[in-house]
């Protein structure tokens, strides 16, 4: 998001918050906050009653039973109310709120009769949901069974391998992959990312940036459905939200929760004293945006609303909110932590020094989710500019609003390289580069091609409206008005059906060597007209994207045998044959694209060259 190009409507406000005590939360054997679960059992002890206090530290005893709120958390060996000790033991009872968690090493689900779902332990089986949108068979259950739904969308299996869940009145449940599959890990070459199986993970990304305030828990569920529904993978989200990112000025959400219960000196929020009822708030996001298979890109406390409030609270504190933060969400699967946004302070050194320490917090409780860095366009456009961070960072993000493919290519390039993200671009509905028109559905699919022909694993999609204009009463009305998100299925289904992981970018035009356009590393990215090209080493795939009609010449020697040639039309996701198809491997062959425009009135396509086209 950037300052300076319309797309706040004020500066970061000081955020001005009323004192309550210190939520501890840092340390292994931590619950969760007070209202969030029940307590545990005493050090050695029998079970204790839970309430709605903050889970105690287990050292062997039992389990507690909580009455309200979300799931405890157990300590080290011992066992905790809602959910089971991460140690072992088996979960408490939640009367309301999100359900009975698991153990989170290795006990049996809860139940809860009026919530979400009773979501399976990590390890653990499915609780029973009576009421809610469906009784998840353990969305972080690597191998839990399902659980009983009686009223909602579906009882899912445990998204790690359990069976199917029943769901009288919703749709059948549905076993087999998930949750476990959304912890991203890097591929041994550091070209791409891979999910929890170690298969090849391509992001397709959206940005609704200030869900976790904006939007009540139901809402934030529907939305990701419907993102889901559209193939989308991967969502940006801010943690904290003010005016830079469209959220409220004291950073509240829509209802009046606020973030901290307390303040500095100078009347900026105190990190180290965040509100349970706040953070439910994120448990819900996160927990939402996993059941329906979305990773979230979280960013911890973004740089471009929050800068001073960093500042203002210094080492030891960022340190501390980092902790809390790994602490909470280390069990959680579907993250990958993204510090800055629009993060051109890095280059001071103490600014850069204070956010990196959040994120070393983090890491301090939570190294099983990957990290990275979104600095600043145009200037630094790649996290692996900031040599602070390069140690600390498992993937690149690329931030541009020129043609995507240039700093892509660029980032391909280094011999330092990690796994590109095109994760900022022009969003929907703006303009940030003088261009003619307000970027349209069009521009936004060329962004998609170019980046993962580009070498990237994957982009991110944005609209105005999800970032600055997103609230409960409108969200679905502007929804239905995107056209260049339903768009992201058919990038999809094209690249996930071949090994795209495999694709190295044609920089120098020796597969397509007339026809590619104009290459532009600056100025406006609406309507470029250069061709990416991307070919698999052991020349069985070859494929390029145009985003204007015209002829292409191929050197088929580039080929290892005959191919099958036919054009993708990006905007149906449909394939058009090429006559005498499949093309020899020999000379050169010129391609046309079929003539006449789409019905948005452009004329894009993407060229498809395979020597053994999947069935």
């Amino acid at each position: 998001m950037k300052l300076n190009r319309n797309r706040l409507l004020s500066l970061s406000l000081s955020l001005s918050w009323a004192c309550a005590s210190l939520v501890a939360a840092c340390s292994s054997g931590s619950g969760t906050p007070s209202g969030t679960g029940g307590s545990a059992g005493g050090k050695g002890g029998a079970s204790g009653a839970g309430g709605a206090d903050t889970s105690g530290s287990g050292g062997g005893g039992s389990t507690g039973t909580g009455d309200a709120g979300t799931t405890g958390t157990g300590g080290a060996g011992g066992s905790a109310t809602g959910a089971g000790g991460r140690g072992g033991g088996s979960a408490g009872t939640s009367q309301a709120g999100t359900g009975g968690a698991g153990g989170r090493g290795g006990g049996t689900a809860g139940t809860s009769p009026g919530g979400t779902t009773g979501t399976g332990g990590r390890g653990g089986s499915a609780g029973t949901s009576q009421a809610g949108t469906g009784g998840a068979g353990g969305r972080g259950g690597s191998g839990g069974s399902a659980g009983t739904s009686q009223a909602g969308t579906s009882g899912a299996a445990g998204k790690g391998g359990g069976t199917a869940g029943t769901s009288p009145g919703g749709t059948t449940g549905t076993g087999g992959a998930g949750s476990p599959n959304l912890l991203i890990g890097v591929s041994s070459d550091k070209r791409y990312l891979v999910d929890g199986a170690g298969k090849p993970w391509l992001a397709a990304g959206d940005a609704p940036q200030c869900i976790t305030t904006r939007l009540s828990t139901a809402d934030m569920d529907a939305y990701f459905s419907m993102r889901a529904a559209q193939g989308f993978n991967a969502a940006w989200v801010n943690l904290l939200c003010n005016t830079y990112t469209g959220g409220a000025a004291n950073g509240s959400t829509y209802d009046g929760i606020m973030p901290f219960t307390g303040t500095t000196g100078d009347g900026k929020a105190d990190i180290t004293k965040p509100n349970a009822s706040f953070f439910a708030r994120v448990d819900a996001c996160v927990a939402a945006a996993a059941a329906h298979g979305i990773v979230l890109f979280l960013d911890p406390i973004e740089t471009g609303g929050f800068l001073d409030t960093i500042r203002s609270n210094g080492m030891t504190a960022g340190r501390t909110y980092g902790r809390f933060l790994g602490s909470r969400y280390a069990s959680s699967p579907n993250i990958v932590w993204m510090s800055g946004n629009d993060f051109r302070a890095w280059q001071s050194a103490s600014d850069d020094a204070l956010v990196l320490e959040i994120a070393l917090g983090i890491k301090d409780m939570d190294t099983r989710h990957l990290q990275t860095v979104e600095l600043d366009y145009p200037t630094y456009m790649s996290s692996l500019d900031d040599s602070l961070w390069v140690p600390h960072i498992d993937l690149n993000l690329t931030y541009t609003y020129y043609p995507t493919y240039a700093q892509l290519y660029v980032d391909y390039n280094r011999t330092n390289h990690l796994p590109n993200i095109m994760i900022e671009g022009n969003y929907e509905a703006e303009n940030m580069q003088n261009g003619t028109h307000l970027t349209n559905a069009h521009d936004i699919r060329s962004m998609y091609y170019w980046s993962n022909l580009a070498g990237a694993t994957g982009s991110f999609y944005g609209n105005h409206w999800e970032v600055f204009s997103m609230d409960s009463a409108t969200w679905r009305t502007n929804f239905a008005g995107d056209k260049g998100a339903p768009q992201m299925a058919y990038v999809k289904s094209l690249f996930e059906a071949r090994a795209w992981w495999k694709l190295v970018p044609d920089q120098n035009h020796t597969v397509v060597t007339s026809g590619y356009g104009t290459f532009a590393d600056t100025g406006n990215a609406q309507d470029n007209t250069y061709a990416t090209t991307a070919r698999v080493a052991d020349g069985t795939l070859v494929m390029t994207y145009i985003p204007t009609a015209r002829s292409v010449v191929v050197d088929m020697t580039k080929l290892s045998a005959a191919a099958t040639a036919r054009w993708y039309d990006p905007t149906t996701g449909t394939f058009s044959a090429i006559a005498g198809s499949p093309i020899a491997n020999t000379g050169t062959h010129t391609f046309a694209p079929p003539s006449g425009n789409h019905a948005d009135s452009y004329n894009d396509w993407v060229l498809v060259l395979e020597t053994a086209p999947p069935p």
